[in-house]
């Protein structure tokens, strides 16, 4: 079996692209995997419903559908109707949802 990832070969290229990629525009950098909401710059605090629909739709910073629009809209003129709710009773509102277990992974608190 040949070791690939061992070979002095290897090691050269691969040392010589790190080197390279300092240079790359953060913006460039290669991402993967997901950003927790807790940093999102709540300071300690729950993310709302609003906040989790509109950040985990949007494409760039709009949203990508007339739909997606609406449902955003809907969300905030539910929470100004009755500011008492939480955000599980809201999502389930607003999404006709009677599954509380199915609505994101919300928890009530």
């Amino acid at each position: 079996m040949k070791e690939v990832y061992s070979s002095e070969d290897f090691k050269e290229v691969s040392a010589r692209n790190s080197a390279n990629r300092v240079h790359y525009p953060k913006e460039l950098a290669h991402q993967t995997g997901s950003k927790p909401f807790r940093q999102d710059g709540n300071k300690g605090m729950k993310p709302k419903l609003v906040d989790i629909f509109h950040s985990t739709r949007k494409k760039g910073t709009s949203l990508p559908n007339v739909e997606t629009a609406k449902k955003l809209d809907e969300i905030h003129e539910t929470m100004e109707k009755d500011p008492s709710l939480s955000d599980v009773q809201i999502a389930q509102k607003v999404f006709n949802s009677k599954s509380r277990d199915r609505l994101w992974g919300l928890v009530e608190e």
